[in-house]
């Protein structure tokens, strides 16, 4: 699976970030980040019964079962101590299940509400963990979540098609797996297409994301601030680099990770939009999510 806000995938960038975060916070969001990786990882390496495991864990999640998985037992404090809602991890979950499941996406909306599942949960539970209790502070979370989650799926296009996955949606262009790894001209085309659409969707989620970190702490917002412009660069190189995700898994050199770094310093110094509070989110970002969803 692309997945992560990324807490799953992408640990460098997720523990580089951290170093920005309060003691507590790298705390809370440590516990988090290694459950959404044990989760990812059952379904991602095939281990053993994994169908099991997640139906195991999503009965102790929700209090079915007595709690035998040090996994579940790690999250269930922040449960207990109701720092996340349990209906964010079932979500999350359902995400993973998706991901057992799926070969293709055919629609718009499908992707949305998928990077919604596996990203934007996190986001609103990063929310609950540094005690946002804003619901704009919530939408605009979940915009990052989604935002990250469509750079990962740009950038994972061959890792996904070795998986037997394509999350390029068929109603912008019909490819099947073969095509992404074994192309040729016209499928090359084909993903350049799809790649610049799952893009361009991510930075319209990007924007709206930078206009709510005003909701968060300064130092929790530095933090925040730096994985989106990381992760944001990620999808600029791809395109820079003639669509580089058709043979690689792109990744940032420590250098570039360094320009960041200093590009979120003065955007943080400078920038006054970014320390506004009270901003509206622009909900027609959200008109493609199911209503059923936990935030």
């Amino acid at each position: 699976m692309s997945s992560e806000f990324s807490l799953k995938r992408n640990a460098r960038t997720f523990f580089l970030a951290s170093i920005f975060l309060s003691r507590i916070n790298y705390i809370k969001c440590s516990n988090l980040y290694n459950f959404c990786r044990y989760v990812d990882d059952l379904v991602d390496k095939k281990i053993n019964n994994y169908t099991i495991k997640l139906n195991n864990i999503e009965r102790q999640l929700r209090r079915k079962d007595e709690i035998t998985d040090r996994n579940v037992s790690s999250i269930n404090f922040l449960i207990e101590k109701k720092m996340i809602n349990f209906r964010n991890l079932l979500e999350l979950i359902k995400g993973i299940r998706f991901d057992n499941r799926m070969n293709y996406l055919k629609k718009k909306k499908e992707l949305i509400n998928y990077s919604y599942l596996v990203a934007g949960t996190v986001g609103v539970m990063l929310c609950d963990l540094f005690r946002i209790n804003n619901k704009q502070a919530y939408k605009f979370a979940v915009d990052l979540g989604i935002a990250m989650q469509l750079t990962n799926i740009a950038r994972d296009v061959l890792e996904d098609a070795k998986l037997q996955r394509v999350y390029i949606p068929s109603e912008w262009v019909k490819l099947n797996i073969n095509e992404i790894l074994h192309p040729n001209f016209n499928s090359k085309k084909k993903i350049m297409i799809g790649t610049k659409k799952v893009l361009a969707i991510a930075e319209k989620y990007y924007k709206s994301a930078i206009t709510g970190l005003g909701y968060l702490p300064p130092r929790t917002r530095f933090a925040i601030l730096f994985s989106l412009l990381v992760y944001r660069e990620i999808g600029i190189k791809i395109l820079r680099c003639n669509f580089s995700n058709m043979v690689k898994r792109e990744k940032l050199s420590a250098f570039e990770k360094f320009k960041c770094f200093f590009k979120c310093v003065v955007i943080f110094i400078f920038n006054r939009n970014v320390h506004k509070k009270n901003i509206k989110h622009k909900d027609f970002l959200h008109k493609d999510l199911d209503n059923s969803h936990a935030f």
